[in-house]
């Protein structure tokens, strides 16, 4: 105890109250206090077996739901979604973070939920592959995978369809380089990737395509209620009552019209001539 005259802890010695009472020392002066020190240390900062085994309960949004549950310190997500909530299709492969077969969303992010203790999703938003059909309609990403048969035992392909998704949404059109590159920490030991990424090209031109058909309907019904305002700005009241009328639908009008990419020819006055004129002011060009 005694080695105040040398430059660094013997290893020796260090061994040595390592073994009587638990902690190592790396710092003179050894001595008495500092072993003292020392233990108090670590009976403050040290986990017990109690401790690892203590239950905490966390509360997060589970595909849009909020849910409850206990979990332990060395749980991971996967544990968690498998054995309270019974979500089976984010699995467990490799336990490494390297295959992709558990990609769970965590506000957002991708995380590999063989790596990520369940204690972390506590306040957070949780999304996985069950909740991508909750409505009962297949997102297309799915239905790209079904069509080109991007898959063969399947145990992989929840993972490919949600990092897929996350592709999409920052690159609508991605190339299959850039699909390569953003795929890469997922594995498929079926070797279906030739597959996979003509699926990830289905499913962006199916997003545009559904994109434009949300477009037209929008646009459909946006000048369909814009009618219904110009026949109430025709029926019964004198012509003043009219005109403050359409000075309002005018530029409601021009606002809309701009926003869905549409021409108006409705005057700045607010006047129109007829009511045909006023009607087609209206109509997409």
């Amino acid at each position: 105890m005694g080695e105040v005259a040398t430059f660094c802890v013997s290893p020796a010695i260090a061994n040595a109250i390592d073994d009587a009472v638990g902690v190592r020392l790396t710092e003179l002066p050894l001595n008495p206090e500092a072993v003292y020190r020392a233990l108090r240390r670590r009976r403050e900062t040290r986990w017990t077996k109690r401790d690892m085994n203590a239950q905490r309960t966390i509360n997060f949004t589970l595909n849009g739901i909020a849910v409850t549950a206990s979990v332990a310190p060395y749980h991971n997500l996967i544990e968690l979604l498998q054995e309270n909530f019974g979500l089976t299709r984010a699995r467990e492969s490799c336990g490494q973070g390297l295959c992709g077969c558990c990609t769970v969303l965590v506000n957002g992010h991708a995380v590999s939920g063989c790596l990520y203790l369940a204690s972390f999703v506590d306040g957070a938003d949780v999304a996985t592959i069950e909740g991508f059909d909750a409505s009962d309609q297949l997102t297309p990403e799915q239905e790209a995978f079904i069509e080109t048969g991007a898959f063969q035992c399947g145990y992989c392909t929840s993972g490919f369809i949600i990092m897929a998704s996350q592709l999409l949404d920052n690159n609508p059109e991605p190339t299959d380089n850039q699909i390569k590159h953003y795929l890469t920490g997922n594995l498929c030991r079926c070797a279906a990737y030739p597959e996979i990424i003509e699926a990830v090209k289905l499913a962006a031109r199916k997003r545009k395509a559904r994109d434009a058909t949300r477009t037209t309907l929008i646009s459909e019904r946006t000048v369909l209620d814009y009618r219904s305002l110009l026949q109430v700005i025709y029926q019964k009241g004198d012509r003043t009552v009219r005109t403050r009328r359409l000075f309002a639908l005018t530029a409601f009008a021009s606002v809309v019209a701009a926003a869905l990419g549409t021409a108006s020819t409705m005057p700045r006055n607010g006047r129109c001539g007829n009511r045909s004129a006023c009607w087609s002011a209206l109509t997409p060009r």
